[in-house]
């Protein structure tokens, strides 16, 4: 395997530069910042695994790039999918690489996402099945820890919470290589 011939905290600093993008660009440049941040953490594995909170923050981010353009309709349906199954894709890269760095703090994402669903957005059917493919991924990192955390919302997201984890467990759970 070759080496990264890029310095830690370069790789940091090109991760922490994702924090300061405004939504719009954010969401155009979608595809490049979850490559770019798949890419640091298969290279800068130890790096970006102490520094959990701005990976999770820039996952927040993108989901939300994502809601806003649902709710100013600016965007065609297959690219907030495609949006959406980058994500998936880079949630997928946490698991493979820094899982139990993120276990005790993804739920804040997944809980930072059910709010967004909750603010009565219209998503399609398409589309919502993809983005719960990103919390599908995000439960595997979490574990069985989501439900301790529903204390802290509405009764209305705790439900949307609870369906979820119940299809993640019906459904996705036993997911993946055996």
């Amino acid at each position: 395997m070759k080496k990264s011939q890029l310095r830690s905290q370069v790789a940091l600093s090109l991760l922490q530069c994702c924090l300061h993008l405004p939504m719009n660009v954010l969401f155009s440049q979608h595809a490049n910042i979850c490559k770019l941040v798949s890419l640091l953490i298969k290279h800068h594995t130890i790096t970006l695994c102490k520094h959990v909170s701005t990976v999770e923050t820039i996952i927040k981010l993108l989901l939300q790039s994502i809601v806003i353009q649902v709710k100013e309709n600016q965007q065609k349906q297959e690219d907030l999918i495609e949006a959406a199954r980058d994500i998936t894709k880079l949630s997928a890269h946490l698991i493979e690489q820094c899982k139990d760095d993120f276990r005790s703090t993804i739920v804040y994402v997944l809980i930072d996402y059910v709010h967004l669903l909750s603010k009565g957005v219209f998503i399609s059917p398409a589309l919502k099945k993809t983005l719960n493919g990103v919390a599908f991924e995000l439960f595997r990192i979490s574990g069985e820890r989501v439900e301790q955390y529903s204390g802290q919302m509405s009764i209305a997201e705790r439900e949307l919470l609870k369906q979820l984890h119940q299809q993640f467990k019906q459904y996705h759970m036993f997911k993946g290589i055996i």
